[in-house]
């Protein structure tokens, strides 16, 4: 059996203080650290070279906020709804998001490095010409999802769904999505070398090689 890479969580002190979003503007460049945001509602705005560390944020709505160069390290989204925000040009270390709404969202041209989704909902979400090391997404709804053109390492898959999602210019390899769930996924053949999926799973991959799985 493979063995799964440990994906490390934020580093945040237990006695975290509380503060509010728009403490980013006390300094001349955008900068938050060691604080904890809850119940605010953010946006709609662009919000460029965004830094932020040992940030947690709970029960916060970002409505349609694009981050633009971002460079987020040590930060925790609990119970957040970024639906529809874009990320882009980031820089993601030790990032987690538990149970978050992520309807749409955009993630592009950015590196991740210690990133977890668990429990989240991501349908229509959308990857794009990312670095992805160290990765996990888990229990996540991922419908309609697209993904192009990143690049994996140490990806892990757990318990998704993935109904119609779109693996597209990315290879697979090492990508283990044997435990997801989905009738219909959209890659090319030559994208799916060295990717884990479960016997079911294989007939449904041999129709894109032009085999005829029979019973008989």
């Amino acid at each position: 059996m493979k063995k799964k890479s440990k994906i490390e969580r934020p580093v945040v002190s237990a006695k975290i203080g509380q503060g509010r979003f728009n403490d980013i503007y006390s300094e001349e460049e955008l900068y938050l650290a060691d604080v904890m945001i809850e119940n605010e509602v953010i946006g709609p705005e662009t919000l460029t070279n965004l830094e932020l560390t040992r940030v947690v944020f709970k029960h916060v709505v970002f409505e349609e906020v694009v981050f633009d160069k971002a460079d987020w390290t040590d930060v925790s989204f609990e119970h957040c709804d970024l639906s529809n925000s874009k990320i882009t040009n980031a820089s993601l270390h030790r990032v987690s998001f538990q149970e978050c709404k992520l309807i749409g969202i955009e993630i592009s041209e950015s590196n991740w490095i210690h990133v977890s989704m668990n429990e989240c909902i991501g349908n229509f979400s959308n990857i794009v010409e990312s670095r992805l090391k160290l990765v996990k997404f888990s229990e996540t709804l991922m419908n309609n999802a697209s993904f192009y053109d990143n690049e994996l390492l140490h990806v892990e898959m757990e318990r998704c769904e993935l109904e119609d999602a779109s693996f597209i210019e990315m290879p697979m390899s090492g990508l283990d999505i044997s435990t997801c769930s989905f009738e219909k996924i959209n890659v090319a053949k030559e994208q799916l070398a060295g990717c884990t999926v479960a016997p079911h799973q294989a007939i449904e991959f041999s129709k894109l090689m032009g085999l005829i799985v029979t019973n008989e």
